[in-house]
């Protein structure tokens, strides 16, 4: 029996990136130094890649898919003796990501993550273990996703009442340029808004949110949160409000959680018009998320809103909500899951 003389075993990836894209090669290798002639009978490397939802304390519930996992041999004691004689050393690895795999992903309930795992395999003694955690985007190309393209409506004429009395319609017919996007961009509302109720608009607000849907077979949890919102001034009774490009913002804390079937991520633009403690009326639509833009990427520029008196151009031109008088951007900041910042969230 000889006694185990590795004191460094560790995992390096080169080069080492923020971010890894799947269909990319992932290259690293294994760092070892032995004082001493040490009983191994193989060297592994593992790499996996998984999804892992689980809630409950007493009686914990999960679930969890695997994308890929391989292990390859990068050295064998078979010839050595099953012994690793001393010095450093240095076995490099190389494995390709699959083409089709979800972003990495931190969630209330739930997680996907990728490791590189590597084993010294010791007869009679215990493994040396190193491991690696990295990050890998979904390439998720939002021109090959049928209607991404379209352009959203915001149509619907609402009848608001008051005390249970029936007063007018608010007419809403707005429009985005299209329905998909990634991180960074701006989701532009233009078209107009009418008001034809018998008292006038106090505020109107646009919001941004992520619903967050984790699965374990038939059960399954939501959480819900306001990543943006963005408000508008009131409307007068009988007046109509021109909207020209007003943007709301896609933090880049929004994920692409396509081909993962145990989490989802649906994001969700609302516009609500309020008439004070009486009623209000509102209208929500879906957008896709993904990391390859469709079209031009929509960003807000230098600009001022054309006067409402002016009709509605079929290519309107943005504006920054830096000079823009004529609404405010709240910015909701999106910070790492903390136990304080959950208790903001809503459950569902």
């Amino acid at each position: 029996f000889i006694l185990m003389g590795i004191n460094k075993f560790d995992v390096v990836l080169e080069p080492q990136q923020q971010a890894y894209t799947s269909g990319q090669d992932v290259v690293g290798r294994v760092l070892i130094r032995a004082d001493s002639l040490t009983s191994c009978r193989a060297i592994l490397v593992k790499s996996k890649g998984f999804a892992r939802v689980e809630w409950g304390n007493e009686y914990p519930k999960n679930s969890e898919e695997v994308y890929f996992e391989n292990i390859v041999t990068v050295w064998s004691g078979t010839s050595h003796g099953e012994n690793l004689p001393a010095g450093e050393y240095c076995f490099p690895f190389q494995f390709k990501l699959p083409p089709k795999i979800p972003r990495s992903f931190e969630g209330t309930y739930g997680h996907i993550r990728y490791v590189i795992e590597a084993k010294a395999e010791i007869p009679w003694g215990t493994d040396q273990l190193s491991s690696v955690f990295f990050n890998v985007e979904c390439k998720y190309d939002l021109n090959e996703i049928e209607k991404s393209s379209d352009s959203l409506l915001f149509h619907k004429e609402e009848n608001v009442c008051c005390c249970f009395c029936e007063q007018g319609p608010v007419i809403i017919s707005l429009c985005t340029e299209k329905t998909g996007y990634i991180p960074g961009e701006y989701v532009l509302l233009t078209g107009e808004v009418t008001n034809r109720a018998g008292w006038h608009i106090e505020s109107a607000e646009i919001t941004l949110h992520e619903t967050v849907k984790y699965k374990i077979k038939e059960n399954t949890k939501v959480k819900k949160e306001r990543l943006q919102r963005v408000e508008r001034p009131g409307i007068l009774s009988g007046q109509t409000d021109i909207w020209l490009s007003v943007p709301i913002h896609i933090p880049d804390s929004a994920v692409c959680l396509q081909y993962c079937s145990i989490m989802t991520a649906i994001y969700d633009v609302t516009i609500t018009f309020s008439m004070g403690f009486c009623s209000e009326a509102s209208i929500r639509r879906s957008i896709t998320i993904g990391s390859v833009p469709v079209g031009k990427v929509t960003m807000a520029v230098e600009g001022a809103p054309a006067s409402p008196t002016v009709p509605v151009p079929s290519a309107p031109p943005l504006y920054s909500t830096l000079n823009t008088p004529n609404h405010e951007v709240v910015p909701i900041l999106h910070q790492p899951k903390s136990s304080s910042d959950l208790d903001k969230q809503e459950e569902v």
